[in-house]
């Protein structure tokens, strides 16, 4: 049993990672091998590197803050690092444990997911910024999502509506979605007015954020050896700070040479908490 007590924190987050791995506990601002940047903690497990962030308001506010964070994604996976952003927005439980670190473990704790204490809310971000929660807050497993809305739809309610969402959101959009169909009835009992609108992320988006998520993928080619047939096989990728996947391949793998003849291939990426071999 692990116990948070009150919003959590970079060294709440820190001591509760070390009692779930303290011997691959690899300490705080640690250096990736090859890059001159530091992570706020990191953990080995089955010969695995972990690096985590806890992301502050700033990374949502500042975009050249956000700039340094992609390239820092970019340089731990290409070490072959594994990348943990844990938005200060979302409280650490069974639920947010097994989200973002694939770790099982019974975690007490009483403070509520969302937009609390906290006077910095969406409103506040850049335009990165709001981008990158549009896209974390639609990845997050239901539960927690719709906790993170109804303490948006508690804020509207204290503060008012252009104080906490952006004008992006508050304008009129066909790909928009309303609180009540996220928040839980048991939050809010009965019909109740309409709250605000957030738009749902666009295809590209939750690609984007399916890839930054991962590693390893199944490419496929156009064998040569067998016209019409695929040839696939397991690939590690890194992605750019646009969100596209970027391979090193040898110039003799069975790949290249496909691709020299057709250029048409496809990658298949599937969520880290599911099941089973992409192959």
């Amino acid at each position: 049993m692990i116990t948070i007590s009150g919003y959590l924190t970079q060294a709440k987050l820190a001591q509760a990672l070390q009692q779930l791995v303290p011997d691959g506990w690899l300490g705080h601002e640690v250096a990736v091998t090859g890059s001159r940047h530091r992570w706020d903690m990191a953990y080995q497990r089955g010969g695995n590197i972990t690096v985590v962030e806890y992301d502050g308001d700033e990374h949502y506010r500042h975009s050249l803050k956000i700039k340094v964070d992609r390239v820092k994604n970019e340089s731990a996976r290409t070490q072959g690092s594994r990348v943990v952003r844990f938005p200060y927005w979302v409280q650490l439980d069974s639920t947010t444990l097994w989200h973002y670190f694939r770790f099982e473990a019974e975690i007490e704790q009483s403070f509520p997911h969302g937009f609390i204490t906290t006077k910095l809310f969406p409103a506040s971000f850049c335009e990165l910024g709001i981008e990158r929660f549009r896209t974390e807050l639609s990845a997050l497993p239901a539960v927690v999502r719709n906790d993170v809305v109804a303490s948006l739809r508690e804020r509207v309610e204290e503060h008012g509506l252009q104080f906490v969402l952006p004008s992006s959101w508050r304008a009129s959009s066909p790909t928009r979605i309303r609180y009540h169909r996220l928040v839980s009835s048991r939050q809010h009992a009965g019909p109740g007015p309409a709250g605000p609108d957030i738009p749902e992320p666009s295809l590209a988006e939750r690609a984007r954020t399916l890839a930054s998520l991962g590693r390893i993928g199944s490419l496929s080619t156009h064998s040569r050896k067998f016209p019409g047939f695929p040839f696939g096989s397991m690939m590690p990728y890194a992605v750019d700070q646009h969100g596209r996947p970027a391979f090193f391949i040898s110039s003799m793998a069975m790949h290249t040479q496909n691709l020299r003849e057709d250029p048409r291939a496809s990658l298949l990426i599937m969520q880290p908490d599911v099941s089973g071999d992409p192959r």
